[in-house]
């Protein structure tokens, strides 16, 4: 780490869940202690709670925070 990735529409799980239906989005960015995809106490998280999609700027997580 550091890493940097870009999220477009192409990588929507779903054809309807596009990132462009949307005006807002949360980030969240997480480390898995167990490997699962599932979250799990002891995973390491970190998260931007609103980002407008018209800002092209590049944003910053800090994985400072475990779930319990």
């Amino acid at each position: 780490m550091p890493l940097t990735v870009s999220l477009n529409d192409a990588m929507a799980m779903m054809p309807n869940m596009k990132l462009s239906n949307f005006a807002q989005v949360k980030l969240l960015a997480r480390v898995s202690k167990s490997g699962n995809a599932m979250s799990q106490p002891g995973d390491l998280i970190g998260v931007i709670e609103q980002v407008t999609l018209g800002d092209k700027g590049s944003h910053t997580i800090v994985i400072n925070e475990a779930v319990k």
